[in-house]
Order: structure tokens, then C-alpha cells, then sequence
């Protein structure tokens, strides 16, 4: 299985700017930074052969402090990391990071947002899901749902409409930030973000590429509660993180251990 996490953005939201980034994988919570978290969530889970970052602003700096936590990380598995540049972050959005890891959009495929943590829990019953030609998205159903965000619309136990133009009055639901694709699934999906790409929609939230699975009825979510996950999107949600972070990072059950994890660089930008 394959961990893809696009965090090539500039924080706008957050104060950052284009010329004035703010990484948001490098932001500190509860003592260490965000992708530090999410690093060991993920080797906890002991699924993963790869885990493929795709940066953008201050990357010698991003790829530096991949590879000192890399060395910190207890890896379950035989793990791959591998960082990727994405230079044209200033002029596109994440659908052409995942564009420039379309040769890892193949098998079994998991795609975390850089700015999401969710409960160990909540992942490993992600990871549990089972089937040949689906795909799934972690998703909240107990908060009020923010026009902006990246809804879902239910029939029966699918997904038919998944994207930021449903109104929150008809959304069953909102995206978490965390989605995994079976072979088949990844396949549609690697060939709907190359088509988008083609067509220079250059731009978009990868969403919009998931929403091409739902229309096709494979897209199932995975129900979780409003603590078993966080974003940082805002500063008003960095000051919020408090009692919410610490639940999440108190389940973790890995330790830190000596480097087992590769950790190789490539500057792949076409």
C-alpha cells in the first residue's frame, strides 16, 4: 500500500503568501511538527511500502526535517519515502502534485492531506476496507458543515456527489481530508487527474477528480466522529487544536526507534 500526501501549499489561509509561505506540514503541535504526527500515525499502522510527499515552499528545509524524523521512526514495514518537488506550487493547486505522482497512483493507494491529523483509530478502520473497485473517504457527519469545504451527498450507502460546490443545506456530510482507492479505483482516478491536467485545469482541488468516482458509484464513506480528526487551516483552528490534538496523538502506539525507514529526494517537476 501507498501513502501520497500533497503539502505543497503556501498556507494561504493561514497568513502565508505566495512570497511568504507558511508549510503547513511543518507547523509545531504539541511539541513537534505536523508531519511528524502524521509520520507516525502512518508507521503505526505497519501497511505502508511507500509514503511519497510532494513539496513546494521551503523545500530543502521540508525534505531536511523528512529525513530527521525519518531516522526518529519506528517503520513497522519495509518503508520507501520519497520526497517530491513541486516547483510550480505558486501557480497550481494540489491536483497537479498528485499529477507529478501519478507513477505511485497505482494499487492500493491512500491520499492524506498535510494538514489533517486523524485518531490511529479512525485510519486503521479506513485501511480495513475491503474491495476490489472502491474507494473511500474518512468523513464527519456530527459538525455543522462550512460552505467552503469539501461535501458529500448520500444514496443509500454511496457517495454521489463529493466536492466544495454542494451546498451545505443538501451535504449529508464533509470530507475529511484522508481517502484510500482500491487498483481499479486508483487507475480511474490517476486517468481522471491526467485528463484535468490535459485539459490545463491546473488549478483544482484533487476533489475534483474524486467526484468522477462517485458519479460512477464506487465511493463509500468511512463515518467518523468530529474528535477523531483535526485540520489546520486557519489560525482560528491552529488555537483550537488543544484537547482535540492530544486525544489523537495519546493513541498513537509507536515509540520513537532508530532509522528504518530510506528516505530518497527527487526533483520531478513535469
Amino acid at each position: 500500500m501507498r501513502l501520497i500526501i500533497p503539502a505543497a501549499g503556501a498556507g494561504i489561509r493561514l497568513g502565508g503568501s505566495i512570497d511568504n509561505p507558511i508549510p503547513k506540514l511543518l507547523i509545531p503541535i504539541r511539541g513537534r511538527p505536523l508531519i511528524s504526527h502524521l509520520l507516525r500515525i502512518a508507521s503505526s499502522m505497519g501497511s505502508f511500502s511507500d509514503v511519497i510527499l510532494v513539496l513546494g515552499p521551503d523545500y530543502e528545509r521540508a525534505v531536511q526535517t523528512v529525513r530527521d524524523l525519518s531516522s526518529g521512526i519506528r517503520w513497522n514495514s519495509r518503508t520507501i519515502i520519497t520526497c517530491l518537488k513541486n516547483s510550480r506550487y505558486r501557480e497550481t493547486n494540489n491536483i497537479y502534485s498528485l499529477h507529478l505522482a501519478r507513477e505511485f497512483l497505482d494499487g492500493d493507494v491512500v491520499i492524506h492531506n498535510s494538514d489533517v491529523l486523524v485518531a490511529p483509530s479512525a485510519f486503521g478502520s479506513l485501511l480495513s476496507r475491503v474491495g476490489k473497485d472502491e474507494a473511500w473517504v474518512i468523513a464527519d457527519r456530527s459538525t455543522p458543515i462550512p460552505k467552503e469545504e469539501t461535501k458529500i451527498v448520500m444514496s443509500e450507502d454511496r457517495i454521489v456527489e463529493f466536492g466544495e460546490d454542494v451546498t451545505p443545506e443538501t451535504a449529508h456530510g464533509r470530507y475529511v481530508g484522508v481517502s484510500r482507492f482500491s487498483p481499479i479505483a486508483s487507475r480511474m482516478l490517476k486517468d481522471e487527474i491526467e485528463l484535468l491536467v490535459e485539459r490545463r485545469n491546473l488549478n483544482v482541488f484533487y476533489t475534483k477528480a474524486i467526484d468522477h468516482l462517485a458519479s460512477h458509484g464506487i465511493l463509500k464513506p468511512v463515518w467518523v466522529e468530529d474528535s477523531d480528526w483535526l485540520e489546520i487551516d486557519t489560525w482560528e483552528d491552529l488555537k483550537a487544536v488543544g484537547q482535540r490534538a492530544k486525544h489523537i496523538i495519546e493513541e498513537i502506539k509507536t515509540e520513537d526507534y532508530e532509522l528504518t525507514a530510506e528516505v530518497t529526494v527527487r526533483d520531478l517537476d513535469s
